[in-house]
Parts: C-alpha cells; structure tokens; sequence
C-alpha cells in the first residue's frame, strides 16, 4: 500500500478485539469481494447490467465492513458531489468513466465535495464558469477507493482515488450563474 497523507482507509485494523485476529479490514474485504466476485460472474447470463449491480454489491459491502471499524469516517455524508464543465461529463460518458480535470490528474485523486462543501467550492473554483453540472453519487458506492482527507479549513473533504464511473451517477443538475458569476445550486444539495 502506498504511503500518503491522512488517509483513512490505509490502516491496518483488526477485525475483532481479539490481539490475535488474523485478518485485517483489507484481507477481509478482498477475501469477501473475491467470494462475490467469482459468484456473479460465473452465471452464464453476465450483461453490462449484471456486471454494475456486481460492482456496486462488492463496493457497498467494502464500505460498509470498512466504517464498522473506522468511527472517523464521516457516515452523515451520503451524497458526495462534483462539479464540472459539461463538455467533460459529455466526455466521460463516451468513455464510462471521468479521469479528472488537470488538478485532479495533479493530485492523483478525483476532488469531490460533501453537500455542505458545495458552496465553498463553486465559489473558490467555479465563479463565472459558464454551461457547468453538478453531478450526484452515493458515498456508499465507492468503497475504499473514496477516502476523507483533510483538506480546505480542516473538514474531510471526500477524494476519490480512481476513475469516477459515470453509470453510479445519481443525477445531473446543470448549474446556471448568478448575476455574480456564481453557480446557483440546487436548494436540496445541504
């Protein structure tokens, strides 16, 4: 495993109270996801559609054995979010996936935002940026390729360290500007 920063999901803890305890999160979840794994794909009926119920099953419960045993994660974040131009999320449905913009290709994560983050980052990054989307995952989708690192004023910021797959998309809500220039979101996004 790689060694960067605050990130939670790169401890080592024990499945049970027991010292002795043999597994770790991971060992348990590749173990798991494995089992899953080789299960659904050996029907003989494997579409597209099968194949993303695979993926978002094995993803749901890697993140849910992952925040039995980590309290940090913030479990009040469901909906995570990102914002982008609309010719990029046009791209990405071409390909199945966005790869990220220049600064998340920088940073070797995709940057995304906590519904109570929204505001700070349209203003921060996207004021007088015309023809943008917001687009709306599930937190829960993502497994441990989703870490909460700190980041801007100290809050967990949800970065996604792996392409963004755009079929786990929840909605798209294209973001008009303001007469100041900033996008005006969406009055659910909290």
């Amino acid at each position: 495993m790689r060694q960067t920063g605050l990130l939670l999901t790169e401890r080592q803890l024990p499945l049970t109270d027991s010292p002795r305890s043999p597994y770790t999160v991971d060992d348990k979840i590749v173990s798991r996801a494995a089992a899953i794994s080789t299960t659904l794909t050996s029907k003989k009926s494997c579409n597209v559609s099968s194949e993303n119920t695979r993926v978002r099953n094995i993803t749901r419960y890697r993140t849910k054995l992952f925040e039995m045993n980590d309290p940090e994660i913030p479990k009040h974040n469901n909906e995570i979010y990102k914002v982008m131009p609309r010719a990029a999320w046009d791209e990405a449905l071409k390909h199945g996936a966005y790869l990220g913009s220049a600064d998340d290709m920088r940073d070797g994560f995709i940057h995304l935002s906590a519904g109570h983050q929204l505001s700070g980052t349209v203003a921060k990054y996207y004021r007088g940026i015309p023809d943008l989307v917001l687009i709306a995952y599930s937190s829960s989708d993502f497994g441990n390729a989703l870490k909460w690192d700190v980041s801007r004023g100290g809050d967990l910021f949800p970065h996604l360290y792996e392409p963004l797959p755009t079929a786990l998309a929840k909605s798209v809500i294209a973001l008009t500007l303001g007469e100041d220039g900033m996008p005006l979101l969406p009055p659910e996004v909290k």
